[in-house]
């Protein structure tokens, strides 16, 4: 048995937001005194002085004074009306020293200014985050963490993880087997399957990773691989004995695109060809991005000593993926990523023949996907039960009951619910009882569902509580909650008592990635005008309505309360879920509508 721990995260507390409703306020009236125009204007652009590369958002600021700008995505900047006489340019980022140009500015001059900076190589004092999530020097850490950047895989021209982990300390990736040619990653001497992969420090593959699949991941995906060596590794799992190594894949941080290719060729003309495509693309405010890789492996088989076995098997893989993330507020994000892996690998001899005609062939064919979405509605919901034989019928009798119930509660609402038993694998391990406890308890006091109907609008939910996903690995059970209000105050007070139901559990509980609240306005004069439009174009009324959902219209009506707010869009069924789809002919009538409102805008005087 294995003592888990247990935490809960209200992960996303998601606000009521209405439909075709607006947050209506008064305009700011504020006035200050005009900036005086000197057309006294400087230019130029920003290059990194060992590559030349155009820097994008670099600070470029007036020394001693308010007024400054970034470079754009192109690494290009532009400072208008500046004070006529000398100034001082200051060009800063972090990770690039700091460069400054004198100039001298006059009337109805533009001047031309270019800088080169130089990264900054000052040692920094090594941190790491503990178990605890605060950073620890490494002298004090009780686990310490190697990290290999993506400097390492290039140094060496590594195209998988597998060549450039021979690279880390304490690391050693080996051939396991002579047919099949797979490799094996020892940590500390134990063999690959006590090493715990994981991918963005989540259990992607099981412990036989460190043998299948290192070969599989390019180095063009990977930002940084975090390695843990010795008993202390032993917190992410049972397949963590001799280490853990984290895959920290890259985050879309700039504009660029790489095309790679790298051929070896055998004697006998046989070849091995790895081919890698990157590209990362980044809203110019920064708010959204999108980083995309991919990766195609062709490997022949070789046969080294002519003895007609493969000393080297045939390989055919792809890899490809995508990390990207909205930026909801200063604070909050919403991220999604995906990768997925097909490995064809095939040794032994007579390749031309299928594989139970060879004298040995070993070969596999395999699929894997993974990733992660924040904002889902769960569909479906799976759990390994350990029960003894003796009582195996028993258990069956009593879901199959279970189902029975189910189905009755849910008549009318989810006809298709079902309840299966499928015979398992035992688990390498177990939660122990006490977790299982608190884990149950927690579970079924934590408040779901609607917590309390809108006074003012009969059939709207105003507050509300999807615990969302309970999940159970390397060591800990992570539980989800997704809170929703119009009212700021009733989400702030359902959190508190979700905290205090996983807190009396012993559970860790962090509240974050909040909306604000958006309050339906049946004023709104936006709205009215929209009926118009809606009438005129199609010749019915529009049939006008709040929901509870999650938008940034919150968001938005927070920091410029003034704004005059609705939302529509094309219908859609079963959003944020597999089967979500959007019809397609009603995408044109929204076209229309949208055009329409934009001709008839009201305005305010």
């Amino acid at each position: 048995m294995k003592t888990q721990h247990i935490v809960a995260a209200v992960a996303i507390t998601l606000l009521h937001l209405p439909s075709l409703a607006a947050a209506d306020g008064s305009p700011d009236h504020t006035s200050h005194p005009p900036k005086p125009v000197t057309d006294a204007n400087i230019t130029g652009h920003v290059r990194n002085a060992t590559t030349q590369e155009h820097l994008p958002y670099i600070s470029i600021t007036v020394k001693g004074t308010t007024l400054g700008t970034t470079t754009d995505a192109t690494g290009h900047y532009m400072l208008k009306n500046l004070p006529a006489g000398d100034l001082v340019l200051e060009a800063s980022m972090l990770g690039y020293k700091t460069e400054e140009k004198k100039v001298t500015t006059q009337a109805d001059k533009l001047l031309e200014v270019n800088f080169n900076l130089e990264e900054d190589a000052v040692a920094l004092d090594e941190v790491v985050v503990s178990a605890t999530r605060n950073e620890t020097s490494k002298k004090e850490a009780p686990i310490i963490v190697n990290v290999s950047s993506a400097k390492l895989f290039e140094g060496t021209s590594s195209a998988t993880l597998a060549e450039g982990m021979n690279f880390q300390p304490g690391l050693r990736v080996e051939n396991n087997c002579g047919n099949c040619g797979t490799t094996q990653l020892r940590i500390n001497g134990l063999e690959g399957q006590y090493s715990q992969i994981l991918i963005d420090s989540r259990p992607v593959f099981s412990s036989l990773a460190g043998v299948y699949g290192l070969e599989q991941l390019p180095v063009s995906m990977i930002e940084r691989v975090e390695v843990i060596r010795g008993g202390g590794s032993a917190l992410y799992g049972s397949s963590a004995i001799g280490g853990v190594m984290n895959i920290i894949t890259k985050e879309p941080l700039r504009n660029f695109a790489s095309l790679a290719n790298t051929t070896s060729v055998l004697p006998g003309g046989k070849t091995d060809i790895n081919t890698s495509l990157n590209a990362s693309l980044v809203s110019d405010d920064r708010k959204a991005g999108v980083y995309l890789f991919g990766m195609l492996k062709n490997r022949d088989w070789y046969d080294r000593n002519g003895d007609g076995f493969s000393d080297i098997p045939e390989i055919n893989a792809q890899t490809l993926g995508f990390r990207g993330y909205y930026r909801t507020g200063d604070r909050s994000r919403l991220s999604a990523e995906y990768h997925h892996i097909h490995e064809f690998r095939r040794g032994g001899n007579l390749f031309d023949r299928p594989p139970h005609e060879a004298d040995i062939a070993e070969q596999l064919d395999h699929e894997i996907d993974g990733g992660g979405l924040r904002n889902a509605i769960p569909r479906e919901a799976t759990a390994t039960v350990v029960v003894p034989d003796a009582v195996s019928d028993v258990f069956r009798t009593l879901a199959a009951g279970l189902e029975s119930v189910l189905k009755e509660e849910f008549r009318g609402v989810d006809d298709a619910v079902t309840v299966r038993i499928t015979d398992a694998r035992r688990p390498d391990s177990l939660i122990d009882p006490q977790s299982q406890r608190q884990l149950i308890r927690a579970v079924r006091g934590c408040p779901d569902g609607v917590i309390r109907m809108n006074p003012s609008m009969p059939g709207l939910v105003q507050t509300s509580s999807n615990l969302a996903r309970v999940t159970a690995g390397s060591g800990e059970i992570l539980v989800h909650c997704l809170l929703r209000s119009s009212l700021d105050s009733e989400k702030a007070d359902l959190g508190d008592r979700i905290a205090g139901v996983f807190e009396l559990a012993g559970a860790e509980v962090a509240l974050e990635g909040g909306y604000d609240g958006w309050n339906p306005n049946p004023d709104s004069p936006i709205l009215h005008t929209m009926i118009a439009s809606y009438e005129s174009l199609f010749g019915r009324r529009p049939v006008v309505t709040a929901i509870h959902a999650g938008l940034e219209c919150g968001i938005i009506g927070t920091n410029y309360p003034a704004l005059d707010m609705i939302s529509f869009g094309p219908t859609i069924l079963h959003p944020h879920s597999p089967d979500e789809k959007v019809n397609v002919a009603s995408v044109g009538r929204f076209w229309q509508y949208l055009l329409a409102t934009l001709r008839n805008v009201p305005f305010r005087s």
